[in-house]
């Protein structure tokens, strides 16, 4: 397809200039000329004006320009073509080299000599060909033959170790046997010899019979006595418990009573609470109406009219309602605003006592809070730093380091905020920094996340786990690395079952007979299963060797 952009518009990366210290020259573009319509096609396809041009220095420096120009993909010398690339998996580059041909301008020539020297070599290989192929089948048939005749002698050997396998059974058979004869002859048994020992034994065991009985007669007097001492505990225990209830009944209703009590007295103390208030209150009013501070004394007038009022309760109250009566008869008052204004008292009271009610309840519900968390805080750090442990150590083997922290939010409160937080270093150089997409590549994060699933596994107990291509994006030293790391963590004994699923591997990894490979082959030109035979294969390998060998 023909691009829409003019030819101008392709424009290198870099200028040539970029390149004068390994001498190239221009670019390939720039050495040929031709019509506006191709050289587009050549800039998209080709990538013409990227391909610079050197001469032999550029030749002697094609390692140098390899290393530090990891950009050029293909450049030319005087005498050669390069072509770099590198490798998705390991990051290493490797290069191409091929010769300039020679040019041709559209010339073809024969040369009928040399035309019918090569049909005479092409017959007489046919010939040799076809004398081949008579003795691959003179050979092909010999071997049929011989494998037929190694197939009956397979089958004689199998019979004969048959054999020799049935007889050095029978002969260890009569081995055991002739070795449980001399047993039992060795073992002959003196009649009475015994019969006079189990007389003594029957003695003995007469005796003991005769001391046991008379030790069972003296524990079941004892029994006996006990039984009478256990009948009168438990007569005492009876009427104890009968006088213990009475007792509770009446403590019971002591308590009742004296709880009723202390209601009241509290009721009594409170009202002496609020009448002390009121008292101090209305004292305060009567000081700021007289003008008189809270530290100063009486004036001697005021004094003097003190002396006149009356002194008990009974008499203020009466001298309240004539002096009330009064100001009754001096003027109007409005009983709406004085019952507003009592209202008003009465309901600042209660909102006074609904806050510090809720204020205790909103205290209550911070120290429950607090217990809460001082339960829960301590056992969460302890299995972090657990999980930290492992981690580090994991870091530590891969010369590296790592830790595991629980991540506490400004606002200690604020417990959706809380987390895990995995700090890395894969440099000396560097410091830890925390695992995420913009500080770690992503082989790094692989082999974080790796470790930290071995350092949690140690905590957690499952009967097998899986894990999907953790190997993908990491550099050949690190997932050796792991995987030596996954191999000695998963193989180890009461542990659970590994699974590794992966495209490839390393070569030369070490294994261990705990492990087992399944590799998958499928596809539609591979060898049916039911056509595939070991032993068949097995010949052919050692054939082959041999012909190698020889």
């Amino acid at each position: 397809m023909m691009p829409d952009k003019p030819a101008d518009s392709f424009v290198p990366r870099f200028p040539i200039d970029h390149y004068k210290k390994f001498q190239f020259e221009s670019y390939l573009r720039e050495l040929f000329r031709c019509p506006e319509a191709v050289m587009r096609y050549l800039c998209l396809m080709c990538r013409v004006h990227e391909i610079p041009v050197g001469n032999q220095f550029t030749k002697q420096n094609v390692t140098n320009i390899i290393n530090q120009c990891p950009e050029l993909s293909v450049f030319y010398t005087a005498d050669d073509r390069y072509t770099v690339r590198k490798s998705k998996y390991s990051g290493l580059s490797s290069s191409c080299c091929s010769p300039i041909w020679a040019a041709q301008k559209l010339n073809i020539t024969g040369n009928q000599q040399k035309e019918k020297e090569l049909t005479e070599q092409m017959q007489k290989m046919n010939g040799q060909k076809q004398e081949k192929e008579q003795e691959y089948q003179l050979l092909q048939s010999q071997y049929k033959d011989r494998e037929t005749k190694m197939n009956q002698l397979r089958d004689e050997k199998k019979r004969l170790c048959d054999k020799k396998n049935e007889k050095r059974t029978l002969l260890q058979k009569i081995g055991v046997k002739e070795d449980s004869i001399k047993l039992l002859e060795s073992k002959a048994i003196d009649i009475e010899r015994e019969e006079a020992v189990a007389k003594e034994k029957k003695k003995d065991i007469y005796a003991k019979k005769f001391d046991a009985m008379q030790s069972l007669k003296t524990v079941i007097q004892k029994s006996a006595s006990l039984r009478m001492e256990k009948v009168r505990a438990c007569l005492q225990h009876t009427n104890l418990a009968r006088e213990s209830s009475v007792l509770h009944k009446e403590l019971q209703d002591k308590e009742g009573s004296l709880g009723k009590l202390e209601e009241k007295c509290a009721a009594m103390l409170e009202r002496v609470e609020e009448a002390k208030l009121s008292a101090k209150r209305l004292l305060k009013e009567a000081r700021n109406l007289c003008g008189i501070p809270e530290d100063g004394n009486l004036s001697e007038s005021l004094q003097n009219m003190f002396k006149v009022l009356p002194n008990t309760i009974e008499e203020i109250d009466t001298c309240i309602h004539q002096l009330q009566a009064k100001i009754d008869c001096m003027m109007a008052v409005d009983k709406d605003v004085i019952q507003d204004f009592r209202n008003r008292e009465e309901l600042i009271a209660k909102l006074q006592r609904d806050a510090e009610k809720l204020k205790k309840q909103l205290d209550d519900h911070r120290s429950e809070i607090m217990r809460a968390k001082e339960r829960w805080i301590g056992p969460l750090q302890q299995l972090v730093e657990r999980i930290n442990v492992k981690f580090s150590e994991f870091f530590q083997i891969m010369k590296c380091a790592g830790e595991v922290i629980l991540k506490i939010p400004e606002n200690p409160e604020d417990y959706e905020k809380y987390g895990i937080c995995i700090l890395v270093k894969f440099r000396d150089s560097e410091q830890l920094r925390e695992l995420n997409a913009f500080h770690q590549s992503g082989g790094e994060r692989s082999v974080s996340t790796v470790l930290y699933i071995m350092a949690l596994q140690e905590l957690t107990r499952c009967p097998f786990r899986c894990v999907d291509e953790i190997n993908q994006g990491m550099d050949p030293i690190n997932e050796r690395l792991v995987f030596e790391m996954v191999v000695k963590t998963a193989t180890r004994e009461h542990n659970s079952q590994y699974f590794l699923l992966t495209p490839k591997l390393l070569p030369d990894l070490e294994y261990n007979e705990n492990m087992t490979m399944h590799f998958v082959h499928n596809g539609p030109y591979l060898l049916n299963h039911k056509e595939w035979s070991l032993k068949k294969f097995l010949r052919l390998r050692s054939h082959l060797n041999n012909d190698r060998s020889a």
